[in-house]
């Protein structure tokens, strides 16, 4: 059956909670299949608290560099793509079980959680010395 690996980066709205800004997929057993998504806002930055503000603009600057406003899709279009992944693949495996309860709420699938399976942290395995281009010249 079809495996894939999936993650996303974005910011925590509440406990359990995301807005999703880059998704991206891979299969496992196939290097030729991989898909990536930049999402635009869901909604106007102006109308987040200034608190979460705050923690946002901490995280785009010392997380994960994406912006609040940055995005090449809609953000309507989340769940089409989640769902067309969804069909593809028999089997979905992401990192962390905030992700896989948040995803499994998205998409009403089973998705296994890669920490089940005593996969390592990011931190922990080698580096691959790959640019990524959304975050500004650095390797990963």
């Amino acid at each position: 059956m079809a495996a894939a690996v999936l993650d996303f980066e974005g910011f925590q709205i509440s406990a359990g909670s995301f807005i999703i800004k880059e998704l991206a997929v891979c299969a496992v057993h196939d290097d030729n299949f991989c898909g990536r998504w930049l999402f635009k806002p869901s909604h106007p930055f102006e109308l987040i608290e200034p608190r979460k503000k705050e923690n946002y603009l901490w995280i785009t600057k010392h997380l994960h560099k994406i912006k609040w406003d940055d995005g090449e899709l809609p953000y309507k279009y989340l769940r089409s793509v989640l769902t067309i992944i969804m069909e593809m693949f028999h089997y979905i495996y992401v990192k962390g079980l905030e992700k896989k309860k948040f995803l499994e709420f998205l998409t009403s699938k089973e998705i296994l959680n890669l920490d089940d399976y005593e996969c390592p942290k990011v931190n922990d395995l080698p580096p691959l010395n790959v640019l990524c281009p959304f975050q500004h010249g650095k390797f990963f």
